[in-house]
């Protein structure tokens, strides 16, 4: 038996035995089982513990009974290939007209487009495949529009093959052919969408459909032909003698093979903290033309005092080759001049930039803002031969809807309304 004199040298003793050395420490009691009293050791420095031999390896490191970090990334992967789990819905859907909002549109091409959409997902041996065929006709053109699809998607990604011949837009990014444009077309007369019929195939590798579309690859055959007005009608527009829609784009025809790759990241889901992003796209093709072209616009949204909200957008791009009319850059229209008509300026290279102050409020916001915009040849690029406005807007329900009265400084009708889906703020 060991026998201490006093408390304090039972502890230094038991301090000993079990770490071996001088180590600060301090006691603790509790009660066992409501009779039993327990005192523990505790060094004051925790790290202590950690860096002790006697204690086994973290459960993460590489230990008897536990997987390592190399096996679990191979789990991950063989996992991520599979297929998503089938979703609780009937084996195959059928939808027409207003049933689902991309199965009707207006454009000055087709006038009234209505489409149906026949969706299936079968087991195949490489599981189970998303077959889409969608068929559509203008009344306008009498041009029918079709694609079949087959589309594989995984926990990590979604490929897509697609056969079609359909009306395409120019500024694919805009969404002329969405519920916004077909509205502004229908009832106003204002078009703000250039188009040209494509026929071809193309395999397109995006994200899964949960995950924000941040990246798209794509790859295509496709021959291209122009596409006329066909239609002088629109509900505030009908009685007036002589009015039309502005013309469409001339595209070139021609077969045209190529690759894309889109890169779309965006940082900040909160309206009322910092957001930004960027837009970055690579393109080329041959065929009847060859070309290569690539953009890179960023945005940028930072919150002040006084519940307003600072954005800035800039970018650019340039093109190398011989891109045809429907792969040159143009600028003009609320996606990036307000208050100049679409088409205002193209050429091989572009420029553009705007800034908006907003004071937001709870039904959305109301701004300032000014843009800037041209397009040509880099070589004889001028701020003075670029396009300036300056207006104000309002937005509602986190910028969805939009509406802006702007003034352009170097336009033939300086005064333009645009009213549209999805603005900067």
């Amino acid at each position: 038996h060991v026998h201490f004199q006093t408390r304090s040298q039972a502890m230094a003793y038991l301090n000993e035995l079990a770490f071996g050395e001088e180590v600060p420490y301090e006691t603790s009691r509790s009660l066992r089982d409501g009779e039993r009293r327990t005192t523990y050791l505790v060094p004051t420095d925790r790290d202590f513990l950690a860096e002790n031999d006697e204690l086994p390896p973290p459960v993460w490191e590489e230990a008897p009974g536990f997987t390592s970090e190399d096996e679990l990334t191979d789990m991950f992967e063989t996992l991520a290939d599979l297929p998503r789990a089938p979703l609780p819905q009937m084996p195959s859907t059928l939808r027409w007209g207003l049933q689902r909002p991309d199965l009707a549109r207006y454009n000055r091409v087709e006038a009234v487009s209505l489409g149906a959409r026949w969706e299936a997902r079968p087991h195949t041996f490489v599981g189970p495949i998303t077959v889409g065929v969608t068929g559509r006709i203008g009344v306008g053109d009498l041009q029918p529009n079709a694609s079949l699809g087959f589309t594989r998607e995984s926990l990590r990604r979604k490929i897509t093959v697609r056969g079609y011949n359909e009306l395409a837009a120019v500024d694919e990014g805009a969404r002329h052919l969405a519920l916004g444009n077909s509205m502004m077309a229908a009832f106003f007369g204002r078009d703000d969408g250039d188009y040209y019929y494509r026929s071809g195939a193309e395999i397109v590798w995006t994200p899964p459909t949960p995950e924000r579309q941040s990246f798209a690859v794509r790859g295509y055959a496709e021959h291209h032909r122009a596409a006329v007005n066909e239609t002088t009608f629109s509900l505030f527009n009908f009685w007036r003698d002589g009015w039309a829609f502005r013309p469409n784009i001339a595209a070139d025809r021609g077969w045209e093979y190529g690759a894309q790759i889109d890169v779309t990241p965006w940082w900040g889901s909160d309206p009322m903290l910092a957001q930004g992003g960027f837009d970055f796209t690579v393109q080329g093709g041959v065929g009847d033309v060859e070309y290569a072209r690539t953009s890179l616009v960023g945005t940028a949204i930072v919150p002040l005092p006084a519940h307003l909200r600072l954005a800035v957008e800039a970018g650019g791009g340039t093109s190398w080759g011989a891109p045809s009319v429907q792969r040159m850059w143009y600028v003009g229209g609320p996606r990036t001049i307000r208050g100049y008509d679409p088409l205002t300026a193209g050429g091989a290279d572009f420029a553009r930039g705007r800034v908006e102050l907003a004071r937001t409020a709870s039904f959305g916001a109301v701004s300032v803002f000014s843009d800037f915009g041209w397009a040509g040849d880099f070589d004889s690029f001028g701020w003075d031969d670029g396009f300036t406005s300056i207006g104000v807007g309002t937005s509602l329900l986190d910028g969805i809807l939009r509406l802006d009265a702007a003034y352009g400084l170097d336009a033939d009708n300086p005064f333009r309304i645009d009213f549209y889906l999805d603005g900067i703020l």
